[in-house]
């Protein structure tokens, strides 16, 4: 409520045109998606927000207030989280949306129903991992499993040899995982069980020792998400990720609640017959926040936002605390590498010179880009003493108003 009410300084990282050298133009654009400045002029409302002086994009440096976000978490707070389906926010999304002609009616909202699922497990390094099902657990579980076999420590951090690999790793998963995205997840589990088989990741690890260069059509990165990781005094953790989407959500604000509706069914496939098919009462689990325990208690509470990066942030985060040896904020700090299609290898700017040319010689196509995850982690230690990383990819100011 503070960071709504009083605002923050927008940082480099947030800023849209910092990513693309140029402010997104509407031609600029995937083909049928529009441009974030087509969502953000979509509704009175996002525009006001969003849009400084309702025209331009905020930059870094500029300072965004939302008053009435604001207001909507207060009354959630003094009403309790139930208010969102069936009480004054619950009244007014609904009544937005039907006056709007959506879909989402207020007897939708009123009968929504939070799904109790078990979580997936796995093996890395001795430590019990947990993450999501039906989403992005079993992406990131098989992505340990493999490396498990693998011993990245063994490999100079971040040198090409090291970089080659593991983006061989990352593509493999992404190969194996497309096929659960938007999938219902009452009907994952038997996909989900055969992808985080010790066997299956036995049978990958041998193939990239062998040489496979593992070739793969995926996905593509999408943004708009926010994660938490939190523990209190009792020891009780939380690893929670939710996101708007695609970069600029929905575009659709209703004035007085001041915040986007998220797009995530444009995630889903318009055409019958599909995994990811549109259907009534799909549902979908997305985002992969995880806990490593140790001896059955809590070691490594993390997540992260930034689309199909959360995946490989994620991992390289694990890999350099738990095999690296690194402090947290080392871990999550250091830079990272991306790659989950064809041969492409995306790099930080800043690790680009160093590692383009051997990458290149060993057949990869080498991009630089800044967009990567922002990871959120917690260590607890064995005497209890706690240690945090939170990435400063996305460092917000609020100490300050111009």
């Amino acid at each position: 409520m503070r960071l709504a009410r009083k605002g923050f300084e927008i940082s480099p990282y947030v800023d849209p045109s910092a990513k693309t050298g140029t402010a997104p133009r509407d031609s600029d654009r995937n083909p049928g998606y529009p441009s974030i400045m087509e969502k953000l002029r979509a509704t009175p409302a996002a525009g006001a927000i969003y849009l400084k002086d309702g025209e331009d994009l905020y930059t870094a440096g500029d300072w965004l207030v939302q008053e009435r976000l604001a207001d909507t978490l207060q009354q959630l707070a003094d009403a309790g989280g139930l208010d969102f389906y069936d009480g004054d926010i619950g009244q007014s999304i609904a009544g937005y949306l039907e006056s709007h002609e959506g879909f989402i009616s207020a007897d939708d909202l009123r009968n929504y129903r939070i799904d109790d699922l078990e979580p997936l497990f796995g093996e890395y390094r001795g430590f019990q991992v947990a993450s999501t099902p039906a989403g992005s657990g079993a992406h990131l579980i098989e992505m340990l499993q493999i490396l498990d076999h693998l011993d990245p420590a063994e490999l100079d951090h971040n040198s090409p040899g090291y970089i080659d690999t593991v983006s061989r790793v990352f593509r493999a998963t992404f190969a194996d995982n497309v096929a659960l995205k938007c999938m219902d997840f009452r009907e994952a589990a038997p996909l989900e069980r055969d992808i985080i088989a010790l066997e299956r990741a036995a049978a990958w690890a041998e193939r990239i020792a062998g040489g496979d260069r593992v070739v793969v059509r995926s996905g593509e990165a999408v943004s708009g998400t926010t994660h938490l990781s939190a523990i209190d005094e009792q020891g009780n953790v939380v690893t929670f990720t939710h996101s708007v989407g695609a970069l600029g959500g929905s575009g659709v604000v209703a004035p007085e609640l001041g915040f986007m509706f998220n797009d995530f069914l444009g995630h889903f496939n318009p055409l019958p017959g599909h995994a990811n098919s549109i259907s009534p009462g799909k549902k979908m689990v997305g985002g992969a926040p995880a806990i490593l325990f140790r001896d059955g208690q809590p070691h490594i509470i993390i997540g992260a936002p930034g689309g199909s990066r959360i995946l490989t942030a994620m991992t390289q985060t694990i890999v350099n605390a738990i095999d690296h040896k690194m402090d947290l904020e080392r871990a999550v700090s250091v830079l990272r590498f991306h790659s989950e299609e064809d041969q492409l290898i995306f790099v930080e700017p800043e690790l680009e010179a160093l590692v383009a040319g051997p990458l290149a010689d060993m057949g990869n196509e080498v991009q630089p880009s800044s967009y990567m995850s922002r990871v959120q982690a917690i260590r607890v230690g064995g005497d209890g003493e706690l240690e945090a990383g939170s990435d400063p990819r996305a460092e917000i100011g609020i100490g300050r108003h111009p």
